[in-house]
């Protein structure tokens, strides 16, 4: 065989060899593109529960018109003794309604169980400046401060302290406008020793035995008891202290 014969046939083999590995390279592509659905085919037909992720089986059902159309915007989480501890509920705690204070029983002619109460208090549905005391765990106001924030009311009363003969005598007459002497809205006691009223007390010129310590030598009532001897109202609730005149 000449040498043109032999670069013929070189040639010609080399061609039929090239198009052998264009062949077998486009039968690996489609090999490998076909193999992972071939793969999820398989592992669904052995029933194992798997379902590829893009069968329909595993698809929640769309819910339909008639159904979005009654659903709600908001259900409203119904309460439960453990609802503070459930995260992502919304819980909401209702506001206890005040109620109204009574008059307490006996209490000790001497004690030290006083502290300035933390609460607000509201008069006429305004807030108030008026400070209050717990003495024996009840509301006692200071009745010079009382007085003055009463007078812009129809409940207004005036207080008068006079001594004769080593008696002291304290003066309520309702329905006079108080006069100012000075100590009131200083600074309330954080303690201290109270005493149980050792003066006379008059309402109206008749004599009253009041729940009313004498602390740092200034008077304090028991609030409710005060309000229902000289016609207003006093209730409790959420930390507030309520005074009504109306």
């Amino acid at each position: 065989m000449d040498i043109r014969a032999r670069k013929i046939l070189s040639a010609s083999v080399a061609f039929i060899l090239t198009l052998v590995s264009m062949w077998t390279c486009a039968f690996n592509v489609g090999h490998l593109v076909d193999s992972p659905q071939q793969q999820i085919t398989a592992i669904s037909s052995t029933g194992s529960g798997y379902q590829g992720a893009g069968s329909d089986e595993n698809m929640p059902p769309e819910p339909s018109d008639e159904a979005m159309t009654n659903q709600p915007a908001y259900q409203p989480v119904e309460n439960h003794p453990d609802d503070q501890h459930m995260e992502g509920q919304i819980v909401v705690v209702p506001t206890p309604d005040p109620i109204p204070l009574g008059i307490p029983g006996d209490l000790p002619l001497i004690t030290s169980n006083i502290r300035l109460s933390p609460v607000e208090v509201f008069l006429n549905g305004s807030i108030s400046a008026l400070r209050l005391l717990e003495i024996e765990g009840e509301y006692f106001a200071r009745l010079r401060d009382t007085a003055l924030v009463m007078t812009q009311t129809d409940r207004r009363f005036s207080v008068n302290f006079v001594e004769s003969y080593g008696t002291g005598i304290l003066s309520i007459v309702t329905g006079e406008s108080y006069v100012i002497v000075g100590p009131e809205f200083s600074e309330m006691p954080r303690g201290g020793i109270g005493e149980l009223s050792p003066d006379i007390i008059l309402v109206d010129s008749i004599e009253w035995n009041p729940n009313a310590y004498k602390i740092e030598n200034t008077y304090y009532f028991h609030l409710a008891e005060l309000g229902d001897r000289l016609g207003f109202s006093v209730w409790a609730g959420d930390r507030r202290v309520y005074i009504e005149t109306n």
